[in-house]
């Protein structure tokens, strides 16, 4: 299964609010602990918006879990992946996601379905 089948928005969502609520921090204090602008979590675990790969770094921090749990590349929330775990589209995938966020994958994935 490649990167780009695994990550799903709903999934990140879903794991963010979960992870909040683990904590017991309601969305406004997530947001101050994370030093976002006001409301982006609400954002975030509504699907209206997506974070920057250092926003996705500090939420994963913050709440203690690696950012691979928090896309859905893990069911181990103290997981990492390594390069070593990822077949060379999902590498290319990933380098995309990290240099140009979801644009990026949008882009990549129009190119190749027009292949």
């Amino acid at each position: 299964m490649s990167v780009r089948q695994r990550i799903k928005e709903p999934l990140f969502a879903e794991r963010l609010k979960q992870e909040r609520l683990r904590l017991a921090l309601t969305q406004q204090e997530l947001t101050k602990l994370c030093a976002f602008g006001s409301n982006q979590i609400s954002r975030y675990e509504t699907g209206d918006r997506e974070p920057t790969i250092n926003g996705l770094f500090k939420l994963s921090d913050v709440l203690g879990v690696s950012a691979d749990y928090l896309i859905g590349l893990t069911n181990d929330p103290h997981e990492h992946l390594t390069a070593i775990d990822l077949d060379p589209h999902e590498r290319e995938l990933l380098d995309i996601y990290r240099n140009e966020g979801w644009p990026g994958i949008l882009r990549l994935g129009a190119e190749k379905m027009t292949k």
